[in-house]
């Protein structure tokens, strides 16, 4: 029998605590951890319904795995459904991903995923929880650990919600403590939908594509980074002036440049998706 991952505990005041986590309102007095918790990677917490749709599942699949690739930690919490799904496509991304538990280590809930557990700790992960290694979960746990996701994690995606629903009490605890909130916009007539999509009418920022989740926490594709390398000086030149949005007169004025010339490198720019205009002014895409 291949020999378990030891639990330890993380008390608050010590520095293995996750700092993000002492940046909320509301820290717990200390962590529970299988796995490994140490990690300066960019976070993204993927949340949403247990009983999810196969759009949903699939959705949050792809946004995961792609964040892993790109060096990111997925969080999650472990549930059947969308949450189960991050996980998955994080550790196919080969990338590392944690588990907030609303329950024990020695209780991992739901049971089905115990060998998705097991997974996340081998592939470098960390399963994490406020609770004492013997705790079930009880109705009043799962909600509780949403402030841990919520905290952990600089930006989080809520792929699909019903009206009342878990992840958007990790929604609201996300604002609170001064994160980025983000929807997968869905079918408006589909119920599972109706708490997400609400959530973008409330100003949540869309996620159209796994790469706006990367955008929104400021990085940039390793495939467009490259494509930057490969501009021209004058081309790298514009996209560091339009670091704030301006219109084409102001260019032209400020960096003293014919029309002719400006109007071909923006387009140039514009077709490679790495500035757009809005209100007529340029601003960056990236």
């Amino acid at each position: 029998m291949e020999a378990r991952e030891e639990i330890y505990f993380v008390k608050k005041d010590t520095e293995n605590f996750p700092k993000e986590l002492l940046e909320t309102p509301w820290p717990p007095k200390g962590l529970y951890i299988r796995g490994n918790l140490q990690s300066s990677a960019p976070k993204v917490a993927i949340v949403g319904t247990r009983r999810a749709t196969s759009y949903g599942k699939e959705t949050a699949f792809k946004i995961a795995e792609t964040l892993a690739r790109e060096g990111v930690l997925v969080v999650s919490g472990l549930a059947l459904g969308i949450d189960s799904s991050a996980h998955e496509g994080a550790l196919a991304g080969e990338g590392v991903t944690w588990a907030v538990l609303g329950s024990g280590l020695d209780n991992v809930w739901p049971k089905i995923n115990l060998p998705l557990a097991n997974s996340i700790v081998q592939k470098g992960g960390a399963l994490i929880t406020e609770y004492p290694p013997e705790t079930k979960g009880q109705y009043f746990t799962f909600p509780e650990r949403n402030r841990i996701i919520a905290g952990l994690s600089q930006l989080i995606i809520v792929i699909e919600a019903p009206e009342k629903s878990g992840a958007l009490i990790t929604a609201r605890l996300a604002l609170e403590a001064g994160r980025e909130v983000a929807v997968v916009p869905a079918d408006i007539s589909r119920s599972n939908f109706i708490g997400s999509n609400r959530l973008l009418r409330e100003g949540a920022h869309p996620i159209l594509s796994p790469e706006d989740a990367l955008y929104l926490i400021g990085k940039v594709p390793k495939e467009k980074n490259a494509g930057l390398d490969k501009l021209d000086e004058f081309a790298q030149t514009l996209l560091q002036y339009l670091e704030e949005p301006k219109s084409a007169d102001e260019i032209i004025l400020e960096l003293k440049l014919k029309p002719s010339l400006l109007s071909q490198k923006l387009m140039e720019l514009e077709l490679k998706n790495l500035v757009k205009q809005k209100g007529g002014l340029w601003h960056k895409s990236i």
